[in-house]
């Protein structure tokens, strides 16, 4: 039977392969650096971050009332119309009484 199965539905063999799983890509990504970068080897990266977490920092910030920390979202790039189960950075302001946080958002609309 095993014979049969091999010939005709001709299965992969993993015999000469290296496989790793891993639980997600930035976990995979994160191993592969891992098994070639030496403990403080320079690595040069355009922004070292999530892109979304511009977007959440402002979100926090919108809803907290927190001016500096909505103004250096803005300034990294976040994007002030981007949202979050339908509400952005303005519709939290807006709805927590945020009036500075509200002109910054509008002045960067």
């Amino acid at each position: 039977m095993r014979e049969y199965q091999k010939r005709v539905h001709n299965p992969p063999t993993w015999d000469n392969r290296e496989i790793i799983v891993v639980s997600g890509s930035q976990d995979g990504l994160s191993k592969a650096l891992e098994a070639i970068i030496a403990p403080g080897d320079p690595i040069l990266v355009q922004d070292p971050v999530y892109p979304g977490v511009t977007i959440v920092l402002l979100i926090v910030a919108a809803k907290d009332g927190n001016l500096e920390v909505a103004l250096l979202a803005l300034e990294r790039g976040a994007n002030v119309n981007a949202s979050y189960h339908g509400s952005t950075a303005l519709t939290f302001a807006v709805s927590r009484g945020q009036s500075k946080v509200v002109e910054l958002l509008l002045d960067y609309q």
